[in-house]
């Protein structure tokens, strides 16, 4: 191999060098990013007095009466029980 081939494949190997140094991905100092969920959208629900419990209302909603402790969860009650007419519960809008 002559200085001429050499340098050559020098500058050949510096030009792929760069192209891979463009197409290289940046990853965030802290690891890769995760895409964040869309917020959950929710509506809301005015307890009525023929609902006595939040299962009464999963069912009504959903005819899944198990749904219920999202629900509770979602509302902070601890109790199934514990809800009182003209409450405002939030429910999924996927309900």
């Amino acid at each position: 191999m002559n200085r001429t081939q050499f340098t050559q494949l020098d500058d050949r190997l510096k030009n792929i060098q760069n192209e891979l140094s463009n197409h290289i991905r940046r990853y965030h100092p802290d690891g890769p990013q995760r895409p964040q969920p869309a917020p959950r959208k929710y509506r809301e629900y005015i307890v009525t007095s023929d609902d006595h419990s939040l299962a009464l209302i999963a069912k009504k909603l959903t005819t899944n009466s198990g749904l219920f402790t999202e629900m509770a969860t979602l509302n902070k009650i601890s109790h199934p029980f514990a809800i009182e007419e003209g409450q405002i519960l939030l429910i999924p809008a996927t309900w």
